[in-house]
C-alpha cells in the first residue's frame, strides 16, 4: 500500500513512456479477418507511437542460492501447504522441453506422487508440480497440501520422491503418458483463438518467434528416457531448494485437531 501511495504522475508516465513503446509489444489478431485490412486499421491507429526498445533485453537471472534454505508462514488455514521450490529453465532453455514432460508426469492423478504420497500413504489431499519460465532461470517446484498433524511426515514423503526422481527419472509408462498429454493439451488449447493468439505473441516478444508452438510436437516425441534422467539430475539432485511450509497458527483448532 505504501509504495502505491508514493507513486507520482511523473512516475506513471515514465513508466508510459519506457514499456507502451512500439519496439516493445505485440499485437496479434486471431480469426476470420483479412490481415491487409487488420495491419492497415493498426498502422492508422498506432502509427504516431513512439518506437522506444524493448525494456527487458537487459534482464539478468537471480543470483543461485547457496545452500538449501527453509521457511515457514502461519495462516489462519484448515490446512497445510508444503512447497520444494528449484532453480528452474529460461524459455529459452534447451532443457525447457524435458522439464515440461516431468512437471506433466508429476502432476496428473497417475504420477508417482499422487500414488505414492496421496492414494498409498494417506498424507496428502492434492499433489504435484508446477513450473514458472521466463527471460531468465524460473522456479521448478513440488507442492502438497496436507493435514496439519501430518505436515512432517509428508515432508519426508515429498522429498523421498525427488531425490528417487533426481537419481532414477521417468519410467517408460510414464513418459509415455506425460508427451501424450503434453501435445493433447496445447492442441485443445490452441482451439481456442484468444489463447493460441496470446501463446504466440509471448513467443514473439521473448524473442522465440510466433510460430515456436510448431516445434512442441517435434521436440517431445525426440525427448528420451535418458533426457529426461540427466535434466531431473541436472536440476533436482546435490542442487539446493527451498522447502516453504504453510501452516494453522500454534493453539488453533486446525492446528490441535487430531
Amino acid at each position: 500500500v505504501e509504495s502505491v501511495q508514493r507513486l507520482t504522475q511523473k512516475d506513471l508516465l515514465a513508466f508510459r513512456d519506457r514499456y507502451v513503446v512500439a519496439k516493445n509489444g505485440v499485437i496479434f489478431v486471431f480469426g476470420d479477418v483479412k490481415a491487409a485490412d487488420v495491419k492497415q486499421l493498426f498502422e492508422k491507429a498506432l502509427g504516431g507511437m513512439k518506437p522506444g526498445e524493448l525494456a527487458l533485453s537487459d534482464v539478468h537471472p537471480a543470483t543461485p542460492l547457496s545452500g538449501t534454505a527453509a521457511v515457514e508462514s502461519r495462516k489462519d488455514k484448515a490446512q497445510g501447504v508444503i512447497m520444494v521450490g528449484f532453480r528452474g529453465a529460461s524459455v529459452s532453455s534447451p532443457d525447457r522441453t524435458v522439464l515440461d514432460l516431468i512437471d506433466e508426469a508429476s502432476s496428473d492423478l497417475g504420477s508417482r506422487f499422487f500414488v505414492r504420497i496421496r492414494e498409498q500413504m494417506g498424507l496428502a489431499y492434492y499433489v504435484g508440480a508446477n513450473q514458472m519460465q521466463g527471460l531468465v532461470p524460473g522456479l521448478f517446484a513440488f507442492y502438497l497440501g496436507t493435514d496439519p498433524q501430518k505436515i512432517e511426515p509428508v515432508k519426508t514423503a515429498l522429498l523421498d520422491e525427488i531425490h528417487k526422481l533426481a537419481k532414477d527419472g521417468l519410467t517408460s509408462e510414464e513418459l509415455t503418458r506425460a508427451k501424450k498429454k503434453l501435445i493433447g493439451q496445447q492442441e485443445i488449447a490452441n482451439q481456442s483463438n484468444d489463447a493460441f493468439g496470446y501463446q504466440c505473441s509471448l513467443d514473439e516478444i521473448y524473442g522465440l518467434g510466433f510460430d515456436f508452438y510448431k516445434r512442441l510436437e517435434h521436440d517431445v516425441d525426440a525427448a528420451t528416457l535418458d533426457d529426461i534422467k540427466r535434466v531431473a539430475a541436472k536440476y533436482f539432485r546435490d542442487q539446493p531448494y527451498v522447502l516453504a511450509t504453510v501452516r494453522p497458527p500454534e493453539g488453533s483448532a486446525a492446528a490441535k485437531q487430531k
